[in-house]
């Protein structure tokens, strides 16, 4: 009986020895107690398999690393920073006319800026008519895109309903003073329209133009040069 008693508690003890922990060491092939247990162990994950009349754990896979939500901070909007306008002072007089001369140009630009975005472009007619040898210089639209502009831009004052322009060279100047002989100015003008039209051509070729307000409509009269080119792009600048 003490022998049996013996042998049953070193059996216990052998079977103690023999039994493995929970948290021992998980390695593939090492023996494990259910078939579907499954441990992780070192960053994988084993399953407990049979393999032939044992059980022991399977190679293992690698746990996938957890995807952590990262929430991205919202980014600032950059705040802009001011633009500090400089706006050239305006002379008060003729001692600091010189000083601030740029403030008189500044003071007109802004003025006609201002009537510009105020004003919408007016109903204006725009006639074109050139002498019997006198080619064009610019397209009719270019010059009547001009003529509404700058009608916005002196909106503030009455403008007429319709402004003709009269071109002509050197040939057809008779043409050009008998057309602004027909014309009548409520303005003392110190030289008649046919006369302004004539200088206008006294020179070696055309050049420039007279505006005036004559019979209810504007009136421009035009010198044209031969060729039109001759001028170059200045001519834009001569009243042509």
């Amino acid at each position: 009986m003490k022998k049996l008693s013996g042998f049953l508690i070193i059996c216990a003890l052998v079977a103690t020895g023999l039994s493995i922990p929970a948290n021992a060491a998980t390695k593939a092939g090492s023996p494990c107690k259910s078939k579907g247990q499954i441990s992780n162990y070192q960053n994988k994950k084993f399953t407990c398999i049979k393999t032939g009349k044992k059980l022991v754990w399977d190679k293992g896979v690698v746990n996938p690393k957890p995807v952590v939500q990262v929430t991205p901070e919202a980014s600032a909007t950059p705040t802009p920073s001011p633009t500090l306008e400089i706006v050239p002072t305006f002379p008060t007089s003729f001692k600091d006319l010189e000083e601030n001369s740029e403030g008189i140009a500044f003071s007109a630009w802004s003025g006609v800026q201002e009537n510009i975005r105020k004003f919408p472009e007016p109903k204006t007619k725009v006639s074109m008519f050139f002498g019997p040898n006198t080619p064009k210089r610019y397209p009719v639209e270019v010059t009547e895109k001009m003529v509404l502009l700058g009608s916005r831009a002196m909106g503030n004052i009455p403008q007429p309903s319709e402004v003709k322009f009269y071109s002509f060279t050197k040939g057809d100047v008779p043409w050009a003073k008998d057309i602004a002989s027909t014309y009548v100015t409520p303005f003392n003008l110190g030289e008649s329209f046919p006369v302004q039209a004539e200088k206008l051509c006294a020179g070696e070729d055309c050049d420039g133009a007279v505006t005036n307000y004559a019979s209810g409509i504007g009136l421009v009269l035009v010198g044209v040069s031969t060729p039109v080119t001759r001028y170059g792009d200045l001519a834009r600048f001569n009243g042509q």
